[in-house]
């Protein structure tokens, strides 16, 4: 079997560790370019001197919102929450704080059962998130009437896959590893210009992440949770390939 990564994975070097003791073929093409954007730092300055809880909606969020880590610390006593335990750990390690997540099933929908409890009316909240992260968050926390400012700190830029078509085997089930809709996006697309009948299965953390997409050349979709250890999914990828 061959296995592509087209994300960014923090388990990637256990991957890549567990396929060269069991022989399994792994490449990692990234398929996206994660670019900051410009965001009115001073208007979310004076926002979180509120005293605001901070939701970060992943890794690149505090990776590009350092212009305000100072003023988010100037409230220790308000949470900080993130989706997982990898953003977590990028929290403790740019912020230096303890964040809130699930312990199981890092995704937003498990990160507003958690928040919500601790939230109440009128508080006021800071999303900081992706250009085209979900918004199920933003929704959901107005509906409870919390004050919620959302800021995109990053984009998600389609690299050029020109040479994917070098990494598919003909031979073998194809495998790609993939985490965001842009990245899928990309990679479906750069597919279909691909001649032959390759076996391509794609593994994503929801389903949702495949809605509207044209899957043409996909021979079937698979579910691994984002929290998911390096031995689940190549678990879940020898089962399969064993079928």
């Amino acid at each position: 079997m061959n296995l592509i990564i087209l994300s960014e994975m923090s388990v990637y070097e256990n991957l890549e560790s567990i396929c060269g003791k069991h022989g399994i073929r792994i490449k990692q093409v990234i398929a996206v370019d994660i670019v900051p954007i410009k965001y009115d730092v001073k208007k979310i300055k004076n926002f979180i001197s509120k005293g605001v809880s901070i939701i970060f909606q992943s890794k690149n969020a505090i990776a590009h919102s350092i212009d305000i880590h100072e003023d988010i610390n100037k409230y220790p006593d308000k949470e900080i929450y993130c989706i997982g335990k990898y953003s977590a750990k990028k929290i403790n390690t740019m912020l230096g704080r303890e964040a809130v997540f699930p312990l199981e099933d890092y995704s937003s929908e498990s990160l507003f059962k958690l928040a919500s409890d601790s939230l109440d009316k009128n508080d006021y909240v800071i999303i900081i998130k992706g250009e085209d992260g979900r918004k199920y968050l933003e929704k959901k926390l107005r509906e409870m009437n919390c004050i919620v400012e959302v800021i995109s700190v990053y984009e998600r830029i389609p690299k050029n896959l020109g040479t994917l078509k070098d990494s598919i085997r003909h031979d073998m089930n194809n495998y790609f590893i993939v985490s965001s809709k842009t990245a899928l996006n990309n990679m479906l697309t750069h597919i279909q210009l691909i001649e032959g009948s390759a076996k391509n299965i794609i593994i994503v953390p929801n389903i949702r992440i495949v809605d509207g997409l044209n899957t043409k050349k996909i021979s079937q979709v698979l579910v691994v949770k984002n929290d998911a250890s390096a031995e689940e999914y190549i678990r879940v990828i020898k089962k399969h390939n064993d079928e």
